[in-house]
Order: structure tokens, then C-alpha cells, then sequence
């Protein structure tokens, strides 16, 4: 099986793992769901990532091995992921940072 193959059957099983998560959480109440939404949503930035990256041959075997590769991936993120947070900052300090060049921008051509 080549390395592009293994990929697409990783991806597939992430994502069924992703849908009956999905399933579980319908049974649950508007609050509960509510408490799981960082997790549902960061669980499907997973899923975009795996479906415009691609692992190693190797790397795939090894996440293959778990019935809970996504949860794996997941739980692995939470533990050392806070860079989350320093990507809504960045994107936090680059539209301030913008904003203030075009009113500078504008103040210059004001004159």
C-alpha cells in the first residue's frame, strides 16, 4: 500500500471515529454539548489538518495501531498544544498591528 493510500485509510478512520464521537454527543443535553464544543471543533481541525497533510508511511503505521487515533491526537494537543491561544493572540496583535498601519496610511495621504 503506498504512503498516499495509508493517508486517505487513516484519515477515514479518524473521521469515523470523529462521527460516532459526533453521535455521542446528540445524546447528550445543550449544556453538556456545549462543555465538549472546544473538543468537538479542535477534533475537526485535526481532521482538516490530516486531509491537507500528509505522514509518513511510518508515522501513519504508528497512529494506526490505536482504536483512538483522533482521541489520541486530541489528548496529545491538550497536554502541549496551548499553541492555540498563541495563534488567536497572533491573529489578535496582527489585526491591531494592521489597523494601525492604515490609519497611518491614511493620516500620511490626509496631508
Amino acid at each position: 500500500m503506498t504512503t498516499e493510500e495509508l493517508n486517505v485509510q487513516l484519515y477515514q478512520k479518524m473521521a469515523a471515529e470523529q462521527a460516532k464521537y459526533r453521535e455521542q454527543l446528540l445524546t447528550l443535553t445543550p449544556e453538556e454539548i456545549l462543555e465538549l464544543a472546544y473538543e468537538y471543533a479542535t477534533r475537526e481541525d485535526i481532521l482538516i489538518a490530516m486531509e491537507h497533510n500528509d505522514l509518513s508511511k511510518r508515522q501513519v503505521q504508528a497512529l494506526m495501531k490505536s482504536d483512538t487515533s483522533l482521541e489520541d491526537v486530541f489528548r496529545h494537543y491538550e497536554k502541549h498544544g496551548a499553541g492555540r491561544l498563541v495563534d488567536i493572540w497572533n491573529m489578535v496583535e496582527a489585526r491591531a498591528n494592521e489597523v494601525m498601519r492604515q490609519d497611518h496610511k491614511r493620516r500620511q495621504q490626509e496631508r
